[in-house]
């Protein structure tokens, strides 16, 4: 029985890492049998080598007694010099 999970920076990043979906009375998340996330993100260079970001996540893990649970974030993003990334 192999199980996915959802939440984190590479998935529904407003919940934390394999915190989204259902769980056991003690806390330990149950994961599912499907996993759906979707994503949109729009980023604007406001300065040279810093840009401000808006986004939003939905996602599922099935069987869940859910259909989708929304997230959303603002943040910025700065470069720096050799291909580094700062993101808040």
């Amino acid at each position: 029985d192999l199980r996915v999970f959802n939440g984190g920076a590479n998935s529904v990043r407003s919940f934390p890492e394999r915190e989204m979906g259902a769980k056991t009375p003690s806390g330990t998340p149950l994961g599912g049998l499907v996993s759906d996330v979707v994503s949109l993100e729009l980023c604007y260079e406001t300065a040279p080598n810093f840009e401000v970001a808006l986004f939003g996540d939905a996602g599922d893990l099935r069987p869940s007694d859910r259909f989708l649970r929304f997230g959303g974030f603002g943040g910025a993003q700065g470069r720096f010099g050799h291909g580094g990334v700062l993101n808040c």
